[in-house]
């Protein structure tokens, strides 16, 4: 991915992809510079704040990972994982009331009873 985004640093996807290889490596903040930069190329893919959202949530930055949850959604990708993630967010902001909500989203979107993780299930 490197050799492709020097040959052009225009493309998106290599930005983007680059990035997805560097959070599985847990890699986040390379991940977070990566799909920020595809994202100053098109800012309308939702997957792109889902998955920046997803490395802000897991370096415990919860403010930006729900800014980047609300613009994927906004942009149309409603997901249940999405919710889910950002209940957790919520929750760990202690913003309970908006963690219920998310929580409730996400199952009826279809979330399982054995997808919702054990920080949620007191709610």
């Amino acid at each position: 991915m490197s050799k492709v985004v020097k040959l052009d640093p225009t493309l998106y996807y290599a930005y983007f992809n680059r990035g997805l290889a560097e959070l599985y490596l847990e890699r986040f903040e390379e991940a977070i510079a990566d799909i920020t930069s595809g994202i100053g190329i098109k800012s309308d893919d939702p997957m792109s704040y889902y998955y920046r959202g997803y490395c802000y949530h897991s370096t415990d930055e919860f403010e930006k990972a729900i800014e980047d949850y609300m613009r994927a959604i906004e942009l149309n990708y409603r997901i249940a994982y999405i919710y889910l993630r950002r209940a957790l967010c919520y929750k760990a902001l202690q913003e309970l009331e908006k963690a219920r909500q998310d929580l409730q989203e996400a199952i009826n979107r279809g979330i399982n009873e054995s997808e919702i993780p054990c920080d949620l299930r007191d709610l």
